[in-house]
């Protein structure tokens, strides 16, 4: 359910970039936002599984 929900970062973004007369800047900035979200998550997801003994650490 929480992938169905709009980021307020994104809706942030998206209006103050139309708001200021450049949309163009938010339809950038949001695909990239999601593609580097993706990949820290990817990155997180990696280092669980292959250092499962930090999980016990912190």
């Amino acid at each position: 359910m929480a992938g169905l929900m709009l980021c307020p970062l994104a809706l942030f973004v998206m209006t103050f970039a139309i708001a200021r007369g450049v949309p163009v800047v938010g339809i950038v900035f949001v695909p990239n936002m999601m593609v580097f979200v993706a990949v820290t998550l990817t990155c997180l997801l990696d280092l669980s599984l292959h250092f499962p003994a930090i999980e016990a650490v912190v």
